[in-house]
């Protein structure tokens, strides 16, 4: 009992008296019993307290003495000393089997002993049952009820392992996933890497071919734009077929590198054929040598190589040897194009605004045809040094009397007059034009001199079949024709 406890008791006799067991109460009890309400007494527990008001009162001066904390980590009890209380119980229980508290107190009574000295009595004998289990029971932690803290820690301890390997086993599932993934991308790259070295190894190889191909294919040219053949290196055409082998039939680039040599060897061959025509080369690294004369006996047939500047030269060429050509007769005669037949209009119009028929006007009288070629209009014009048009047979009836500039044969007569110089581009672009349209179809078309009006050259151009298509101003670019819905007015 503790201090305070103590000196309650010696201020109050009355609650002493209380606390003093009296035999009515004890005589239907077991000596178990019997200690336990002793105990209860001393300790001032009352019937109605619950299970945590009695385990304070008896273990006060404990739960002052060490703190909540201290408690919980005491060890647990061990199987050996569970078992220990339990022989300690039925030892107890063994001594006292059919031994009541009215058989302690019935020699009491005879003595005629009083409640006081019963109650002592009594008092002796639960001490030394306690005193006996206080020495084979060890002492057992202190806990709230039933052992409710060790389970609760028990609890803890389970779900802390619990999460601690989930988390552990997390972790490993993690680290593996990482390193498959790793692993599998360091492959990936590997076989990548390897892959890649292998194609840029044979790419490189193939690709050294091809730019060899090219380097010598360029070569053969004169100009970047690789449009000027140089006779010089006609000869290393064996060499150009050994580098296309080289690259060979399996790879991509063997295609077009063969199109090129193709189109290259068969534009050479041209180039020479032509030359051979001449008493010395007329076509020499991408420009036309007019000093050359044809030879006797040569025939012209129009060649496609596939190189349009070629093209051009060669065209150029024969029809610069078919004018070389001894005529048949005198001097033509030029036909003037017909009032009736002949368009007049007013001057106006612009380079924009005027274009070729799309289908070209019947002829309402046929013209009367040329006795022989006119020298100073063969249906050709050179501009610099390319010939646009073909020669005018000495046979074929023209539409002329269908032009819509009148012909002027004094003009047309006056050959080194400035008025009949085309305009850098004119003709080249007006050629193009017919040539998408369908007009004309590549060099296949004549060229006439028509009439120099204000200082300006016209000319008329012409089907290979003699039909009239338009007139053109050489100095500005205007061209019209007769189809309807065209220009109605000329520029002059």
């Amino acid at each position: 009992m503790s201090k305070k406890n103590k000196q309650h008791s010696h201020n109050n006799p009355e609650k002493n008296e209380e606390k003093i067991l009296k035999f009515d109460d004890i005589k239907d009890m077991t000596v178990g019993q019997v200690v336990r309400k002793q105990r209860d007494l001393k300790d001032g527990i009352e019937e109605d307290d619950n299970v945590l008001d009695r385990y304070i009162k008896q273990h006060r001066e404990d739960i002052e003495a060490e703190k909540f904390e201290t408690l919980v980590n005491a060890p647990a009890l061990s199987d050996e000393s569970i078992e220990e209380v339990i022989e300690t119980e039925e030892a107890v229980g063994d001594s006292s089997t059919g031994e009541t508290a009215s058989e302690i107190t019935s020699t009491v009574e005879e003595d005629n002993l009083t409640d006081v000295q019963v109650a002592t009595e009594a008092d002796l004998q639960i001490h030394k049952v306690s005193e006996s289990q206080k020495e084979k029971v060890s002492p057992m932690v202190p806990v709230p009820t039933d052992s409710d803290v060790e389970l609760d820690d028990d609890k803890i301890e389970n779900k802390k392992r619990v999460l601690i390997w989930l988390a552990l086993a997390t972790t490993f599932v993690a680290v593996l996933a990482t390193a498959f993934v790793w692993m599998n991308n360091t492959n990936n790259n590997q076989t990548k890497d390897s892959t890649s070295s292998t194609s840029k190894t044979s790419s490189s190889s193939t690709d050294a071919n091809i730019v060899a191909f090219n380097e010598l294919y360029a070569s053969f040219f004169t100009d970047s734009s690789q449009t000027k053949l140089k006779n010089s290196e006609f000869d290393k055409l064996e060499q150009l077929k050994a580098a296309l082998d080289n690259i060979g039939t399996s790879n991509a680039g063997y295609k077009t590198a063969k199109a090129k040599y193709d189109i290259l060897a068969k534009a050479i061959q041209a180039i020479k054929a032509m030359n051979d025509k001449f008493d010395k080369p007329v076509i020499v690294d991408g420009e036309l040598d007019t000093t050359a004369t044809v030879k006797p006996g040569m025939s012209f047939e129009a060649v496609s190589t596939g190189l349009s500047a070629v093209d051009t030269l060669l065209t150029s060429a024969i029809n610069m040897g078919r004018t070389q050509k001894p005529s048949d007769g005198g001097a033509g005669q030029q036909v003037q194009a017909s009032d009736a037949g002949a368009g007049q209009g007013q001057a106006g119009g612009s380079p924009e605004a005027g274009s070729a028929q799309d289908t070209p006007a019947t002829p309402i009288a046929p013209a009367p045809p040329a006795a022989s070629v006119n020298p100073n209009n063969p249906g050709w014009v050179n501009v610099a040094g390319i010939i646009y048009g073909m020669e005018i047979p000495a046979d074929l009836q023209l539409q002329r009397h269908l032009s819509r500039v009148p012909y002027n044969q004094s003009a047309i007569d006056d050959v080194h007059n400035e008025a009949w110089v085309f305009n850098p581009g004119i003709l080249e672009n007006i050629i193009n034009i017919a040539r998408e349209r369908g007009h004309i179809s590549g060099n296949e078309y004549y060229l006439e001199k028509v009439n120099i009006i204000n200082g300006r050259g016209y000319y008329n151009l012409f089907r290979t079949d003699g039909t009239y298509l338009f007139s053109i101003n050489c100095k500005t670019g205007y061209f019209v024709g007769n189809a309807p819905g065209r220009a109605d007015d000329l520029d002059f």
